[in-house]
């Protein structure tokens, strides 16, 4: 399956929600909540740790939290070239004719 960016962004910031609220589970219901494999979820997880989280598991609490004070930040940014936009703005002028 290919994952847009738009998709991978947004499930990267569920799992940090869910980490922060400390309401995750264990990874097989995590990977549950989230409708994806554990697999997935240990990427995510380490993708994190790569980002800076100090990412634990609470047996005691069963869930996953932060050790530190992370914050992710996730931004997306499209650029749309100039001379795409002046292509569709002159085709749409055409079909009005």
């Amino acid at each position: 399956m290919n994952l847009s960016v738009i998709d991978y962004i947004g499930r990267i910031n569920r799992l940090y929600r869910l980490i922060r609220m400390e309401h995750t589970g264990s990874l097989k219901e995590l990977a549950e909540i989230m409708r994806v494999s554990e697999r997935t979820i240990s990427n995510y997880l380490e993708e994190l740790r790569l980002m800076g989280a100090d990412i634990r598991f609470s047996r005691l609490r069963n869930t996953y939290y932060f050790d530190n004070r992370f914050i992710l930040y996730a931004t997306f940014e499209a650029r749309i070239e100039t001379e795409i936009l002046e292509e569709k703005k002159h085709d749409s002028c055409s079909n009005n004719k």
